[in-house]
């Protein structure tokens, strides 16, 4: 009989990304409209914090996916995933 077949592997730590709490959400968009930075900036602010978008996800939106006409965004994640 082989011992080590009974023994269990142990558990790798998962890592949990970090995220903003909702006083540091609240700050950063305060802070970006007190200092009425350009429309567009503001709007990837608020996109950022709304969505929850890693920020690797948010700076690869481009114009193709916006459809102004019905008002969405595609947004395309790990494993090309939209």
């Amino acid at each position: 009989m082989d011992v080590a077949q009974s023994i269990d592997s142990p558990k790798l730590e998962t890592r949990i990304p970090k995220s903003l709490t909702l006083e540091d959400a609240v700050k950063m968009e305060r802070v970006a409209a007190q200092r009425k930075i350009v429309e567009r900036d503001y709007l990837i602010t608020v996109i950022f914090l709304l969505l929850g978008l890693r920020v690797s996800e948010l700076v690869s939106i481009d114009l193709i996916h916006i459809d102004e006409y019905e008002g969405t965004i595609s947004i395309i994640g790990i494993g090309d995933k939209e």
